[in-house]
């Protein structure tokens, strides 16, 4: 039971991480980015900064379950 909350509450720190990452990017890269986004235009722009994301996620997730390990 213990490990189902802790699993539970890494998620929820995930959740609110990927929110403020999300939140952040769109400060930093502003409307161009949902202009972009919107027309469908930079698709590679798109993608690097979706792995970029994704990278920060995992590598979020990895310092966060060592922290609680």
């Amino acid at each position: 039971m213990g490990q189902l909350n802790n699993s539970k509450s890494v998620k929820t720190k995930l959740l609110t991480t990927r929110k403020a990452l999300s939140a952040s990017l769109m400060q930093s890269f502003g409307k161009s980015v949902k202009t972009k986004l919107l027309t469908g235009k930079g698709l590679l722009d798109q993608a690097m900064t979706v792995m970029a994301i994704q990278m920060t996620i995992k590598r979020e997730y990895i310092a966060m379950t060592i922290r609680t390990n």
